[in-house]
């Protein structure tokens, strides 16, 4: 949602690519429905109309085909927030934006209720908290929506972890990251630009029930040199803590 990769954020990629939704991803949306019209019966509230999750109807297929213009039919060199930035061009901002509006609404939060959980991981790309730094392509700043996240979280009573998962630079060079390099190593990965967003991140959430935790990086890469690695988790324990977010 916040960092794209090609499985979780299937929707985007069909929206670039022209691929059709699943036959498990139109039933996944047809339960959203179902949740959200049944909270509307029983005298909840859902400020977005029942039924408007984000995910497509069968009806669009039409429209989606026609999306396969973007990248002329074939996304197959995309493999990456990264690389679908590169692509979109002077259109990432528009489309990501659309994308990020519309991913997660009240009608999420209600499904993911009546199945029994009770907290968020939200992945996040550093770019969303300070914007692309370096000359990376990513859009951002784009805090209101995590802003909002966290929001929909505490209406919703839902605990959130909210969790740095593409750092500057990159902590492994994998796609999860943002960007999938070949020619990676650990001097890749700017840290001390890590740690800011992370400061920023404190700073700004310090004070919200819902936020009951910050993951610090997302599987940082096997070539890592552990004990600058481990160094690096103790820095970031002490930018968090001094920002005012205790235990």
């Amino acid at each position: 949602w916040l960092l794209l990769e090609p499985g979780p954020s299937y929707d985007l990629w069909a929206h670039v690519s022209g691929l059709k939704s699943s036959s498990n991803d139109i039933s996944m949306r047809e339960e959203l429905d179902k949740t959200a019209d049944a909270t509307l019966h029983e005298g909840g509230e859902v400020e977005e109309e029942a039924g408007d999750t984000g995910w497509e109807d069968e009806g669009e297929e039409e429209e989606k085909e026609g999306d396969a213009e973007e990248c002329g039919g074939d996304c197959s060199h995309i493999h990456d927030e990264f690389g679908l930035c590169q692509h979109l061009a002077d259109r990432r901002r528009e489309v990501l934006e659309g994308h990020r509006l519309d991913w997660l609404k009240d009608a999420d939060l209600l499904w993911l209720k009546k199945s029994g959980f009770n907290a968020l991981r939200i992945p996040f790309g550093y770019w969303v908290v300070t914007g692309p730094t370096r000359g990376d392509p990513y859009v951002g700043p784009a805090l209101d929506h995590l802003d909002r996240a966290v929001a929909l979280a505490e209406k919703h009573g839902f605990q959130v972890v909210l969790d740095l998962h593409g750092h500057p630079g990159s902590e492994s060079g994998a796609a999860p990251s943002g960007q999938a390099q070949d020619d990676w190593d650990e001097n890749s990965w700017r840290r001390r630009e890590s740690l800011e967003v992370l400061r920023i991140v404190a700073s700004r959430y310090r004070n919200r029930a819902a936020v009951t935790g910050i993951q610090v990086v997302n599987e940082p890469s096997m070539r890592c040199d552990m004990s600058s690695l481990c160094e690096f988790y103790e820095q970031a324990i002490r930018t968090i803590r001094n920002a005012g977010m205790t235990e």
